[in-house]
């Protein structure tokens, strides 16, 4: 079910006007602050209202101007997560959950409450109050309320704002899970590109109340130095696997399998078998043309590399490992003229195991 909007509106001295279509998959809408994300999201949702355009959700318009067409929010048959988070303090996670089904009007997804808490992995938190939980688990279930209300469409606005990088790893995964087992679009506002480049099906870059450009996330990367007000953070790896081998337990280090790859890692406190989240920013991979040879990394990958992007002041190249893993790497432009890299180089990728970062999937 795709998003189709065109629409205009003031508020004090901003304007927004935006006219663009999300897609069947995860559509994030990326922007530095201010420059209007959490105000498209409230006029798709019908908290706010434009001034004059239209909006479309599937084949059902739920805003236009010239047909004097508004719906109410809960007409709209979409599901929002805002920045708060604000689960009912008097109700346990279960009845916050339920919660959503009384709200639930006709729609034309099934969900049902096993399935959602199998998706966001909360049976053990069923029984507890709000106040008990973390931030990720607070996460988790606001994302399983939104889910059970039956929407058409999923909004979530900056979910892992409140999120330290180790927390977030877990909830991209079942962003994505949940996605491809309800096949609901979704539509989230993030200011990251690393964000953008794990979930994003495509991607619409916001700034200054304007849709710049659209498209393949990795096909707008170049923007992150030319507009000012992004964070200058590195892209990061996410990625989730599964433990098959503790045997090293002086160095507290062992083996997780993702894809058909192993990482050796820090694995202390995780039994053999747990899914897990492995994670490691692109900028701690090392590059080698050659077979390198007495190297402190315990991780040596072999893959080629199939995408090669500006981002301004660094490259970001896509190696694939064999059989079908992905790995960003970011490299100065002085590395990638010395090195020679292009699409389709053959190189070697030296990861230590200190760089890696694990967390209960």
């Amino acid at each position: 079910m795709i998003i189709l909007f065109d629409f205009i509106i003031t508020r004090g001295e901003f304007t927004l006007s935006v006219s663009g279509k999300t897609c069947n998959g995860i559509t994030v809408l990326l922007g530095p602050s201010g420059a209007g994300k959490s105000t498209l999201l409230n006029c798709l949702s019908g908290n706010l209202t434009p001034n004059n355009g239209d909006i479309k959700i599937g084949c059902n318009t739920v805003f236009s101007s010239d047909k004097r067409i508004n719906l109410k929010p809960e007409k709209r048959k979409i599901g929002l997560v805002s920045q708060e988070n604000l689960l009912f303090p008097h109700m346990d996670v279960r009845s916050n959950i339920t919660f959503g089904f009384k709200v639930r009007k006709t729609t034309s997804k099934k969900i049902e409450i096993n399935d959602v808490i199998s998706i966001f992995r909360i049976e053990h938190l069923l029984n507890q109050m709000p106040s008990q939980l973390s931030g990720g688990e607070i996460q988790r279930v606001s994302l399983a309320r939104a889910l059970c209300s039956g929407p058409d469409v999923l909004l979530l606005d900056e979910p892992f704002s409140s999120l330290d990088a180790i927390t977030k790893g877990p909830i991209l995964h079942y962003i994505k899970d949940m996605q491809k087992r309800t096949d609901i679009p979704i539509l989230l506002v993030t200011h990251s590109f690393s964000e953008t480049l794990t979930l994003g099906d495509k991607a619409i870059v916001l700034n200054e109340g304007e849709i710049v450009k659209s498209g393949n996330p990795y096909s707008l990367l170049e923007l992150r130095n030319n507009i000012s007000g992004f964070p200058a953070e590195s892209v990061v790896n996410y990625m989730k696997g599964i433990v098959i081998d503790k045997s090293n337990l002086y160095d507290k280090l062992g083996t997780v399998r993702v894809q058909g790859t192993d990482f050796y890692v820090p694995l202390e406190g995780f039994d053999i078998g747990t899914e897990v989240i492995l994670q490691f920013s692109a900028r701690d991979l090392i590059v080698a043309t050659a077979k390198p040879k007495n190297v402190s990394a315990r991780n040596i990958l072999y893959g080629r590399v199939s995408r090669l992007k500006s981002m301004g002041i660094s490259f970001l190249i896509t190696v694939n490992i064999e059989p079908k893993l992905g790995l960003d790497v970011e490299l100065t432009p002085e590395s990638i003229d010395r090195l020679g890299i292009t699409e389709g180089s053959k190189i070697f990728l030296m990861l230590k195991s200190s760089s890696c970062t694990i967390n209960k999937y």
